[in-house]
């Protein structure tokens, strides 16, 4: 559980950093993350394969490239 928890605290850490350097160069994004799916979870066939995550992200994507590429 222990190390579980440095993950966590190293990964939060990293996103906001990641979002603070966005940010100061003034560039426009968000970032989504899906309750329960761990990385690589739209890895067909792995056990980390989360379907309803999947299926999100990848709705959101295309949202994504439909108003970015009119």
């Amino acid at each position: 559980m222990k190390t579980l928890l440095t993950l966590l605290v190293i990964l939060l850490f990293a996103s906001s950093s990641l979002a603070a350097e966005l940010e100061k160069a003034g560039v426009f994004h968000e970032m989504i993350t899906y309750s329960g799916a761990p990385h690589a979870f739209t890895v067909f066939g792995s056990d980390r394969y989360r379907q309803d995550a999947d299926e999100k992200s990848w709705k959101r994507f295309g949202d994504f490239l439909q108003e970015t590429l009119r």
